[in-house]
C-alpha cells in the first residue's frame, strides 16, 4: 500500500494528524486509544 492510501483510510475513519517529524506522521483518534504513526521512506 502506498502511504497516501494509509493516509486517506484512516483520515476516512477520523483519525486526525497531530504531529509530524520528517517522514513520521502520527495520528490520533478522539474515542479510539492510542496513536498510530505512519513512516513514509524513499528506496
Amino acid at each position: 500500500m502506498k502511504v497516501k492510501e494509509i493516509i486517506k483510510m484512516l483520515e476516512g475513519d477520523s483519525w486526525q494528524l497531530v504531529r509530524t517529524k520528517g517522514s513520521h506522521r502520527q495520528f490520533k483518534h478522539r474515542i479510539k486509544a492510542g496513536t498510530i504513526t505512519v513512516v513514509s521512506c524513499q528506496p
